[in-house]
């Protein structure tokens, strides 16, 4: 009897049937063996030995594998194909040889099968060639758990004593939060400007048929200006034009009213567009998040099932390679439905750009083409409408990778008039090519017949020779079509106006954007970026508006104290540098002791030198006001607490004046509190009563504490009626993550809540 291993239980019997008789099929449900939960578990005197335990409740697990083992002729290690995978299958090897603790060498008992897909056809391809276990990719994934075990265990103290206790810093995550604060600070120091667009309605001579162009230029001076911003992670492109003001457009219109209009020159030209690649986990992950709302954790959930399930193949890649035998399928499926003009000339071959590519074999594509419908059935039955959605996205990703371009006719019209010059213009889609693939059940429009219109186009998305950066989804909307027009003829001007436009800021981060900059910047790795996110979330660094990360106070505090005291470890050219270190690792072209040993030695130097230097009370101050303490005159300002910001003295500790503060209540809205509540005495010991700010918000409690512990609930009312019960008062409240939300005050009687200031109007 042979033994095979694999990770999740839900993939035993599926393999099980595939191999029949002769094979027993058994899981480690993931991790048997890691770093210890307390401790460091790493012997940095000693090589970097790693110390590793038992995973929690994984005993039974080991026993039946050991047992499994014992009585089999050749076991098979058909764990996932990537370095979490491999480590996996060392374990497991290590704990059926008793050697845990230290080195092992495989006997040629224990064999290493992989595949990309769980289909009959893939598995059986694999067991007839099984391979040796590979020493370089457990190397790096070995290298990577140990460097970001020493990197959280021994900043978190660092964390603990210079801010507050609990908090602590990730080597890959903090580079997450840092994206998230420098593009805030970014936001915050962008100046917006006002400016205008000149427009005009026109028409051909003895014509009703209205067009709109706009000013481009005057004595061949441009109007439009193009100014690039350096961010932290990239630069930023605002476009606006040189007409400041409503006066210098009016002068314009004014002028251009007065001029005669003829068409300069009317250029036609064909414009390519070709497919996308098939999805990597990061543009996956990014399509999910934009086109289905997924959030990244989601869809590795969802494209988990799928794989396990046997619908797609493995969702962790950096890969945009497939398979010969699916470019035939796809090529083949496309010619049949759609016809042979929609497939393109010769096979589409993708390069991938990540040097670790080759370890994830494909791309995330389809296991059949064939019968997609009747496997979106089989989905929804099985698994869920969720998981039919990200299936749809992937196959037709996949497929539409083999489809012909998509052909535009593109037109440019110059308008001339007087000095000035105006442009329209607009494309038609010719030939749909793979968009017919992708919207096959959706696309309604087709080729606009000769003679007729070009419907103008958004000026932001124009094509360009070659492949198309954008989409171009738009191409058929309700936008006014621009009539035939030839060079030299006159037009009529119906209406010359200006519209008023704004600078914007650069955004801030989506699931998607983050993780598309994480991974131009070689941050983090496939399997990774749902993680990065979960967690920076998780330790209430960062918080979502809607669909958009903004970072807390804390995320700030922590990432300014690293990027000033320990730039290495928030830097992106020196994480993506340890990223490809560990590459190299994997290929077999460097060891992972010298590695870590280079940076471990100067990390811990600087550790003990920023742990003497750093002062708590500079590091938590977050800004300064003008203000004046009550008690000793010093400047207040703003500092990061337990509970968030709050007013202190800068004379602490000689002074200990504070006060509470937060978004709600600045130091120029003292007027919030209701100083009604604090009149009177304890009704304890007489003494006078205080406001203070404790974990779940304000409470009122004894001047004369820790002699007298008597407090009693404060209510920090917004000045409204409760909208459901008409008596309780609207009040502001805290949840246990200390997140506002606003509450009635006669609960539980009344159970009216909401996330949003029922004063703006938002519930």
């Amino acid at each position: 009897m042979n033994l095979v291993i694999v990770e999740s239980p839900t993939k035993t019997k599926k393999i099980a049937k595939f191999l029949g008789k002769g094979y027993q099929v058994l899981s480690s449900k993931g991790h048997i063996y890691d770093l210890p939960k307390s401790g460091l578990g790493v012997d940095v005197e000693h090589k970097f030995k790693p110390v590793y335990e038992e995973v929690k409740n994984k005993h039974k697990v080991i026993t039946e594998l050991k047992k499994a083992a014992k009585s089999a002729s050749k076991v098979f290690l058909a764990t996932d194909l990537d370095r979490e995978g491999e480590a996996i299958a060392w374990h497991v090897v290590a704990a059926m040889m008793g050697k845990i603790s230290g080195g092992i060498k495989p006997t040629a008992k224990y064999r290493r099968v992989v595949f990309s897909e769980i289909t009959k056809e893939a598995v059986l391809a694999a067991f007839k060639k099984p391979r040796d276990l590979n020493e370089d990719l457990y190397d790096a994934q070995k290298a990577r758990r140990i460097l970001d075990r020493l990197v959280g265990y021994k900043l978190s103290p660092l964390l603990w004593k210079k801010i507050r206790y609990g908090l602590s810093a990730g080597r890959v995550q903090s580079v997450g939060v840092r994206l998230i604060v420098e593009r805030e600070k970014e936001r915050e120091k962008f100046k917006e400007q006002g400016y205008y667009r000149v427009k005009a309605n026109l028409s051909p001579m003895n014509e009703v048929h209205l067009f709109e162009a706009e000013l481009v230029s005057k004595n061949d001076k441009k109007y439009e200006e193009k100014k690039e911003h350096k961010l932290f992670a990239g630069n930023y492109l605002v476009t606006k034009t040189s007409i400041s003001s409503k006066k210098q457009a009016q002068e314009i219109i004014d002028d251009l009213s007065k001029q005669g209009f003829i068409v300069q020159s009317v250029e036609k030209r064909k414009v390519k567009q070709n497919p996308y690649p098939p999805y990597a986990t990061a543009s996956l992950q990014r399509a999910a998040s934009n086109q289905l709302g997924f959030s990244s954790k989601q869809t590795m959930r969802l494209a988990q099932k799928l794989y396990e399930e046997g619908f797609i193949t493995y969702h962790r890649t950096d890969s945009t390679k497939l398979s010969e035998q699916f470019i035939e399928m796809a090529r083949a499926y496309v010619q049949n439905k759609f016809g042979k003009q929609f497939v393109s000339e010769s096979a589409r071959r993708y390069q991938t750009k990540s040097k670790t590519a080759q370890e994830a074999h494909e791309a995330i594509r389809p296991t059949v083409v064939e019968g997609f419908n009747e496997a979106k059935a089989k989905i929804a039955k099985k698994l869920g409408e969720n998981e039919v959605r990200l299936f749809e996205l992937i196959w037709r990703q996949a497929v539409s990778s083999q489809g012909a371009a998509a052909v535009y006719e593109q037109l440019t019209v110059l308008i001339k008039a007087g000095p000035y010059l105006l442009r329209t213009g607009g494309r038609t889609l010719e030939f749909e090519g793979w968009k017919k693939i992708v919207e096959s059940e959706k696309l309604k429009a087709c080729p606009a017949p000769h003679g007729a219109g070009v419907k103008s186009m958004p000026r932001d998305e124009a094509p360009s020779d070659g492949v198309e950066v954008l989409r171009g989804d738009n191409v058929n909307n309700e936008e006014a079509e621009v009539p035939l027009l030839r060079e030299g003829q006159r037009v009529d001007l119906k209406k010359a106006f200006d519209t008023e436009h704004q600078t914007q800021a650069p955004p801030r981060y989506t699931e998607a954007s983050l993780i598309r900059d994480l991974e131009t910047h070689g941050i983090g790795r496939p399997s990774t970026y749902a993680a990065i996110i979960s967690t920076i979330q998780g330790r209430n660094y960062v918080d979502k508006d809607g669909n958009y990360f903004y970072p807390e106070d804390t995320g700030i505090v922590v990432s300014d104290l690293l990027a000033e005291h320990f730039p290495d470890i928030v830097d992106l050219k020196f994480t993506a540098a340890m990223e490809e270190n560990l590459d190299t690792v994997a290929r077999g072209q460097a060891e992972w002791v010298p590695m870590l040993r280079d940076f471990y030695k100067p990390f811990e130097k600087l550790l003990e030198k920023k742990m003497k230097e750093i002062k708590k009370e500079d590091v938590v101050v977050m800004e300064k006001t003008k203000r004046k303490c009550p008690d000793c005159g010093a400047l207040l300002v703003v500092k990061l607490g337990k509970y968030g910001k709050f007013i202190s003295c800068s004379n602490y500790p000689k002074c200990e004046y504070a006060e509470f503060l937060d978004d709600e209540h600045t130091p120029e809205n003292e007027g919030a509190v209701d100083k009604n509540q604090l009149k009177g005495q304890c009704p304890e010991c007489d003494g006078k009563l205080e406001l203070k700010q404790g974990k779940f918000g304000r409470f009122i409690a004894c001047g004369n504490y820790p002699k007298c512990k008597f407090t009693k609930n404060y209510l920090e009312k917004i000045g409204m009626k409760c909208p459901d019960c008409k008596d309780g008062e609207v009040i502001v409240k805290r949840t246990r993550k200390g997140r506002i939300f606003y509450g009635c005050s006669g609960y539980p009687k009344c159970k009216y809540a909401s996330w949003k200031n029922p004063l703006l109007g938002e519930k």
